[in-house]
């Protein structure tokens, strides 16, 4: 056991740098999106102008 854990060190260090990096990204969306979606209008507005 303690061998293949050895081997696949690696690669879950990968996998769990990659679900960091999308955790955090999908927290950034969802903190974002309010900001984006709730007041279209005006916002839009606000960049046209």
């Amino acid at each position: 056991m303690k061998n293949g854990l050895e081997l696949k060190a690696p690669v879950t260090d990968d996998v769990s740098r990659a679900l960091a990096f999308a955790i955090k990204w999908v927290a950034v969306g969802i903190a974002v999106s309010p900001m984006l979606y709730e007041p279209p209008r005006v916002s839009w507005r606000v960049f046209y102008l």
